[in-house]
């Protein structure tokens, strides 16, 4: 899902009838349930050294509620980031951290149709990631390693309505990250994620506006025996586009919304994120570029962050 699109009259393909009124139901099923569920779970807390396998705000920009056009997609994927940690109420600790990360994806969007949606399979997450840490007594610590790596088997894209796309995915993070020790870095998890997701894209007078939810339902970490809850991210954007630039407003929102379980002395506070930022991009034909900043506005039991993102398209 996390690809650049270049719109196509081929997509206009007629949906079977017997799912016209079924489809028109996902897109307010699927947000009614998500504000839902955020509104009413207990959130509890997030085992020390850990962060949410989904890497927050890295579709934002991309109107991933419809895929391109069928073949072969290569994306890739960098971001830097200062961050102050922040205690529960918002207050720095002291600590200071700066993460680099590069990963890429391979998608693969079918030229067939499934329960009447266009039809992609990809692989992500695949690079490096480096992070320093810098904590108030002034000591240091580094770490470089592989992130754990996710598959998508099903990723399914509805046209609904005129301009307006409903996009579901089912993926899945194997533990192939680098994991040594709890630790206050970790870049691997240690356990399996599932990662239901789902998006709507609206497409209207040149703009695009896009809100991407994602679950991360987590495994049990087989060395601590510590079950983070279910977090869940929603990347957005809202993007105007004149010629080949686009731009606009994106950002995203982090919280965790079941309880943890496993040993108390490892529990570090429910993590919570709202971001806002700029976004641009340039179609240059068959690639797209894009460039996110955005800053965090409220955190909470986490690093409060200023990001620059990119995400370079090409097909293959």
């Amino acid at each position: 899902m996390s690809v650049a699109n270049n719109r196509s009259k081929s997509h206009k393909t007629q949906r079977p009838k017997f799912l016209g009124r079924f489809a028109k139901l996902i897109p307010p099923l699927a947000v009614l349930s998500a504000s839902t569920i955020a509104s009413i779970a207990p959130a509890n807390a997030a085992m020390f050294g850990s962060t949410p396998e989904y890497p927050v705000g890295i579709t934002m920009g991309v109107p991933v509620g419809e895929l391109p056009p069928p073949g072969f997609y290569y994306i890739n994927k960098g971001t830097f980031s200062g961050a102050h940690s922040v205690n529960g109420q918002g207050v720095r600790t002291g600590a200071v951290s700066s993460t680099w990360t590069n990963t890429s994806q391979i998608m693969w969007v079918l030229n067939q149709r499934v329960l009447g949606a266009r039809y992609a399979v990809f692989i992500r997450n695949i690079g490096a990631v480096d992070v320093a840490l810098t904590r108030p007594n002034g000591t240091t610590s580094s770490t470089v390693g592989l992130p754990d790596t996710e598959i998508i088997p099903a990723n399914l894209s509805w046209s609904v309505a005129p301009g307006l796309f409903f996009d579901a995915e089912f993926g899945f993070y194997v533990p192939s990250g680098r994991y040594t020790t709890p630790a206050a870095i970790n870049i691997g998890q240690n356990h399996y994620t599932l990662e239901p997701n789902f998006a709507l894209t609206y497409f209207h007078s040149g703009w695009a506006f896009t809100a991407h939810t994602v679950f991360d339902i987590n495994g049990v970490n087989q060395q601590t025996h510590y079950r983070n809850g279910t977090t869940m991210d929603v990347d957005y954007t809202a993007f105007k586009t004149i010629g080949r630039w686009s731009f606009g407003p994106v950002g995203y929102y982090l919280t965790q919304i079941t309880r943890d379980s496993g040993p108390a002395k490892l529990d570090g506070g429910s993590p919570q994120e709202w971001a806002l930022g700029l976004g641009a991009a340039y179609n240059f034909g068959p690639a797209r570029l894009n460039l996110n900043i955005t800053h965090d506005i409220v955190a909470n039991n986490i690093g409060q962050k200023t990001m620059a993102m990119f995400i370079f398209t090409v097909p293959l």
